[in-house]
């Protein structure tokens, strides 16, 4: 009887788990057939997926079912466009509902690597309007068609994405790496849901400009939903912004089309140093060593209706006061730090939101900086006001802020004051802007990687009014070079702001320039980075100085006129005297005009172009009139009589020139001949040529 009854037990069990075998087999294409009803059904779009499994044994009691790279695109104007792609989607249900089919109820869904992309096109036609038009008499449902039910207790996102593109604005934000996990009954009319989540990154940009970058985000949230009014309450509530922790409460529903909100957050900390974890983490760097304190707040709250163009109030405010920052291993601090930024709109329209910085104040030693800024009308035509007034003195900035790649001294006083909007900018009608005040520099001294030698202004003094920036004084010095400045720029606005162009226009005034210093202060890339950059095709040192010159670029969008008068100057290993004459920057170029000189024991006159090219080897374009040049001395300082007349280095006398030349530099200054077009024509007086052993044999062959 024993053996009889182990029989029966044992065949139950082979034929159990022979019908778990063969149930997902013979239920699969019509679970396939409602998952795709499930996921089509009222949405006007494509969908496709791949490697439909069921499991009915992993799960036990529950089955399992999962779908593979399940890809929904548009149709109509975002035809073949994705809305949302899923990596992997798997759920779980009761595994008897798979013989009643019509009441199949899904109890949970997961989802890994999920994409979803909204985009609002230039027409304000959203992607995800996918819901078809409801027609009469088609909204009850017809009893052959079947579809999952849901009861869900648990959903869970791994490792989602969120993009958001509103082409008509322009406006972006991005989310990436979220994952998300919702506990609780989501059915019936009222429930509880604990919901955990978090994303590594938010970011948010409006006409090309980013306002929020690389943030963090975490919650921990109890959430109260009534499913019959679509009400959403938080409860015991925590936003974590980059691990600065935010307590998070308020409501919000959604009525028909539109949405209700009632939010509000509040820091939970009050100490200038919990703050920092507000620093997005590429900029980590800069808090390293960093010793903060203070009283500091953050505050804000959403209030209102959200429907078509009309948005909820808004009210962010961080504040702080007492402030103190100084890095362990400088000697100086930033004191008395405080300050109020706030973000102000009403309930409206998005160009209603205003942002205003003020009561800023910041000190180093007895050195106060003080400054305000307001702005509005943000998505039309920005208006700002604001204001900078306080004494810097970069010898004390530099022991109290790291400045690994530049090093600056000098002091600085500046107060200046500005109220305008865009469109005066855009538009050029400086008279409706209100721009007024100083900056003044005394014993400033600039040294950067990037340059050869330090940039110093003993004294320098400019002006602010709307249409340009008077420069009343400027004593400048670069290696051996001086130089004085008077003039002013105009256009400076569009410059920069907009990528205009700056105009200006100055006396230059010097006693002695050395342009081969001047011609290489720029270090080239490589050379900045802590490598030599070599040099092509250069001279020995015997035949030149160390600091020869080399190309240079223009700056573009600089229009700048000089009109010179300078005492002495060398370029290369010409001493050049008396120079004269004005001189053009615009757009990548270079032009001389009437510049004259003494040089060489006599006079030079110039007049042409230098301009930039894209193989870095520069176009000229010059006439030049040489009045007496000695020839010896030609010939030890001008590499191309060294080149090109070598029977010079045995003459004697003077020689003048009228000459017009056209062609590309290499990147030692010296003309690339196979690009060399001219013509010109050269007088001689009291020409020698001595011990030349060509002229010796033609002159004996006279004699005979």
């Amino acid at each position: 009887m024993m053996k009889k009854k182990l029989l029966i037990a044992a065949l139950v069990i082979a034929l159990f788990l022979v019908a778990l075998a063969l149930v997902p087999v013979l239920f699969r294409d019509t679970l396939l057939e409602k998952a795709k009803t499930t996921i089509s059904k009222n949405l006007n779009v494509d969908i496709g997926f791949e490697d439909f499994r069921l499991s009915l044994i992993r799960n036990f009691p529950k089955a399992g079912l999962s779908l593979k790279n399940v890809v929904i695109t548009g149709k109509d104007e975002f035809a073949g466009d994705t809305l949302l792609h899923i990596g992997s989607l798997s759920t779980r249900f009761g595994l008897f509902d798979l013989f009643s089919p019509d009441n199949l109820t899904l109890n949970e869904l997961i989802l890994d690597q999920a994409t979803l992309k909204l985009v609002v096109n230039s027409r304000e036609k959203a992607n995800w309007d996918i819901f078809p038009a409801e027609e009469e008499g088609k909204m009850e449902k017809t009893e052959d068609e079947g579809s999952f039910g849901m009861e869900l207790s648990r959903i869970v996102v791994n490792h989602a994405r969120l993009s958001y593109l509103d082409h008509s604005k322009p406006l972006s934000l991005g989310a990436e790496d979220i994952n998300l996990i919702l506990k609780g009954n989501m059915y019936g009319s009222n429930t509880k849901l604990n919901v955990e989540g978090n994303a590594v990154e938010l970011n948010f940009s409006y006409d090309t400009v980013s306002y929020i970058s690389n943030i963090r985000l975490q919650l921990h949230s109890l959430l109260d939903i009534n499913f019959d009014t679509y009400d959403f309450k938080f409860e015991e509530s925590e936003l974590l912004v980059n691990d600065l922790p935010l307590d998070l409460n308020g409501s919000f529903s959604l009525p028909g089309d539109s949405m209700l909100f009632d939010l509000r957050f509040d820091s939970s900390v009050s100490e200038v140093s919990h703050f920092l974890s507000f620093v997005p983490p590429s900029y980590n760097h800069y808090l390293k060593d960093l010793q903060a304190k203070g009283e500091a707040s953050f505050k804000g709250s959403f209030k209102g209706i959200y429907f078509e163009e009309q948005y909820p109030a808004l009210e962010i405010q961080f504040r702080i006061n007492d402030g103190n920052i100084k890095y362990a291993e400088l000697p100086e601090e930033i004191k008395n730090i405080k300050g109020t930024i706030a973000i102000e709109k009403p309930q409206g329209d998005l160009n209603l939101t205003t942002v205003r910085i003020s009561d800023a104040h910041a000190e180093i030693r007895n050195n106060p900086v003080n400054g305000s800024l307001t702005l509005a009308n943000l998505m039309k035509d920005l208006h700002f006001n604001g204001n900078l007034k306080g004494k810097i003195n970069f010898d004390h900035l530099k022991d109290a802020i790291p400045m690994d790649s530049v090093l600056i001294s000098g002091l600085m006083d500046v107060d200046l004051g500005v109220e305008g909007n865009m469109s005066a900018i855009e538009n050029k009608k400086y008279e409706l802007l209100k721009t007024d005040g100083q900056v003044a520099l005394n014993n400033f001294s600039y040294e950067s990687n990037q340059l050869t030698m330090p940039v110093k202004v003993s004294s320098g003094k400019l002006d602010f009014a709307p249409e340009k920036v008077n420069l009343q004084q400027f004593d400048l010095k670069i290696g051996q070079s001086d130089m004085t400045l008077t003039g002013n720029v105009t256009d400076y606005y569009p410059y920069i702001f907009t990528g205009g162009t700056l105009n200006g226009n100055f006396t230059l005034t010097s006693d002695f320039l050395n342009m081969n210093e001047l011609m290489s202060l720029q270090k080239p890339a490589s050379a900045a980075s802590g490598k030599a950059a070599p040099r092509k095709n250069a001279k020995s040192d015997s035949d030149t100085l160390r600091n020869a010159p080399s190309t240079f670029e223009v700056p573009e969008k600089l229009t700048l006129t000089f009109q010179t008068d300078i005492k002495k100057a060398l370029y290369d290993k010409l001493n050049i005297k008396q120079i004269s004459g004005r001189v053009n920057l615009h757009d990548g170029r270079l032009d001389l005009n009437g510049v004259t000189m003494n040089v060489l024991d006599g006079e030079l006159k110039l007049a042409g172009s230098y301009q930039n090219t894209p193989q870095k080897t520069p176009l000229i374009d010059m006439a030049l009139e040489m009045i007496s040049f000695d020839i010896p001395s030609a010939f030890q300082s001008m590499g191309l009589i060294r080149n090109y007349l070598p029977i010079a280095a045995k003459s004697k006398g003077k020689f003048s020139t009228n000459l017009k030349l056209s062609g590309r530099l290499n990147e030692n200054m010296d003309l690339i001949m196979g690009s060399l077009n001219g013509v010109g024509l050269i007088n001689s007086q009291n020409l020698q040529v001595i011990n030349s052993p060509i002229f010796n044999r033609a002159s004996e062959g006279f004699e005979n």
